[in-house]
């Protein structure tokens, strides 16, 4: 995925989604703002994620969990936010690279932090 940074205030856009991400979402979100995302906006663990990267400047690797769009079942996706500039200085862009995948074996249907990315 390719997400905008973008300032004054602080929020992301996405941009590219990617086929995979695509074929699992409930909804086109190419050019959506996440504060428009109720379950994406500022004070989400996954917005966190995010904005850390922006202000620290490097890599984040992580994991949100979710519950799925169409079937319901909770899974995790593990992914790494990298930073791209476009002057050396600020982020302006993050790449992310996802794996998407069900939750562990026993590790039980509701594992805090929960974050439904797709309701």
């Amino acid at each position: 995925m390719l997400i905008d940074v973008l300032r004054e205030p602080l929020d992301f856009r996405f941009r590219l989604l990617g086929s995979m991400i695509d074929r699992i979402v409930a909804r086109d979100y190419r050019g959506l703002r996440f504060s428009e995302v109720p379950h994406m906006a500022k004070g989400n663990p996954l917005w966190d994620q995010y904005e850390r990267v922006v202000t620290e400047r490097r890599p984040y690797d992580g994991h949100v969990h979710y519950i799925g769009a169409f079937d319901g079942v909770p899974g995790v996706i593990e992914h790494c936010l990298m930073p791209l500039s476009s002057n050396g200085e600020d982020v302006d862009i993050i790449f992310v690279v996802s794996a998407i995948g069900p939750l562990p074996p026993g590790s039980g249907r509701d594992v805090p932090p929960r974050v439904e990315i797709w309701p």
